[in-house]
């Protein structure tokens, strides 16, 4: 469980990096954390402080989707899809379900294929 919180931080704190990849892990550590986070913001505070963390989720996750994108060898402007309904679903589905692309691509290393630089390798 530490592992996760740790993870969390890690890509909370790449927020303004739109360059390099992110792991389907990553991805599905910050959507499960956040959720949770969301629900005890709830139980705390109410709406005010859920929206509140939703907005900071919400920056975040434009930063992890790009490098997301980048990680399966699409371009990060594929993040504007997720503001189109129902094509978002298609979109959100991708990110979650692609395998990374194998080796270095024009984006870089794998996530956590970089000498335990990367925020995949430091949390694993």
């Amino acid at each position: 469980m530490k592992k996760w919180f740790v993870r969390y931080a890690m890509t909370c704190s790449r927020y303004t990096q739109y360059d390099g990849r992110s792991s389907r892990g990553d991805m599905w550590n910050f959507i499960l954390v956040t959720m949770l986070a969301e629900l005890v913001a709830y139980m705390l505070g109410g709406n005010l402080l859920v929206a509140v963390v939703h907005i900071i989720a919400m920056i975040v996750m434009a930063a992890l989707a790009v490098r997301r994108f980048h990680d399966i060898g699409a371009s990060g402007w594929y993040l504007l899809t997720l503001f189109i309904p129902v094509v978002n679903l298609c979109a959100l589905f991708v990110l979650l379900c692609f395998k990374s692309e194998p080796g270095i691509n024009r984006y870089g290393a794998p996530p956590g294929d970089d000498d335990g630089k990367g925020p995949t390798a430091q949390a694993a």
